[in-house]
């Protein structure tokens, strides 16, 4: 059995199937899955020793920008047959001292950017293909962004930014280009907010992510088509008294939920559930950084008169 779903895996490769984002374009029977890796996540993650997707097809520097969601994808795969996945290669970046990385304002917008055109290009090239989001930490924010609107205060670390630019990047992606995403899966999003519809995992209440999303209308209009992950004592998503390393343990902890939401969302089409489809614009607290290690900086939250004084430096320049 197991060398025969090996062998059905190599034949999805040899048809070309599984693929990067160069073939984001490619129009699939069945899911098309799109993955934001997390902060200081390789792009080449072929040393993942518990990826199925590398252990057992050999696909090599082909499993680009994965990261921990790579282990996703094989279990997907096997239950929803002609899948694939595209990987946002973004800097994924901290910006640390002495290096020559984006900054992590940087990273998320080029991230968002990036996002929101894949998106739109699948869904036009392929207006009846069905799609699937996954993002793990600061790749959990940028799909959130696209999908829920980018906060306004972020515009300022566009690398040319621009009124019009501003205005497009802090709304919701239209619904010509989401209504055939029938499942998000965001995991540890420091965007986060508690107390929505659309919040999943054992976070305690204590407090919300890092950059929390002011303005949650858009993403709980997407219904069951969307779950954010928040683990009690996640430094970045649970702002709050207890640390832990629940960051960095999500597919470890929830694959199997993960695999079953996704491919039962595939079964019935995408149920969205009973929801208001109102969409309005996002808005959060940025913060500042301390080095924390992989995944989401470690921010402390910022005041409401340095976010209202952001806003007019920009608007001023």
């Amino acid at each position: 059995m197991q060398g025969l779903r090996s062998l059905a895996v190599a034949g999805l490769l040899a048809a070309g199937l599984v693929s990067g984002q160069t073939t984001s374009t490619q129009c699939v029977k069945g899911l098309k899955i799109f993955v934001g890796r997390g902060t200081g996540e390789p792009l080449v993650d072929a040393q993942n020793k518990d990826t199925t997707l590398v252990s057992e097809t050999g696909l090599g520097n082909n499993t680009r920008g994965l990261g921990e969601t790579g282990k996703l994808l094989v279990p997907i795969f096997d239950k929803i047959p002609d899948s694939n996945y595209t990987a946002i290669l973004y800097p994924a970046s901290n910006g640390r001292r002495g290096t020559n990385e984006s900054n992590y304002f940087e990273s998320v917008v080029n991230g968002t950017e990036m996002a929101r055109k894949a998106m739109t290009e699948y869904a036009t090239a392929c207006p009846d293909g069905k799609m699937a989001w996954i993002g793990y930490s600061q790749g959990a924010q940028i799909i959130s962004n696209s999908l829920c609107g980018m906060p306004v205060i972020w515009a300022q670390f566009m690398s040319n930014p621009s009124l019009p630019g501003m205005v497009s990047l802090t709304q919701p992606l239209p619904t010509n280009v989401t209504k055939n995403v029938i499942a998000t899966l965001l995991l540890g999003d420091p965007s986060h907010k508690n107390g929505t519809n659309y919040n999943y995992g054992s976070h305690n209440l204590t407090g919300d992510g890092v950059f929390y999303r002011g303005d949650t209308s858009a993403c709980e209009a997407l219904g069951k088509r969307i779950r954010s992950y928040c683990d009690a004592g996640d430094p970045f998503c649970d702002v709050g008294p207890a640390y832990s390393d629940a960051h960095g343990r999500y597919v470890k902890n929830h694959k199997d939920e993960f695999v079953d939401y996704i491919v039962e969302q595939w079964s019935n089409g995408g149920e969205t559930g009973e929801v208001s489809t109102t969409t309005t614009r996002s808005g959060a607290s940025p913060s500042t950084t301390g080095d924390a290690g992989s995944g989401a900086p470690g921010l402390a939250k910022a005041s409401g008169f340095a976010v209202i004084l952001s806003l007019v430096s920009f608007l001023l320049i």
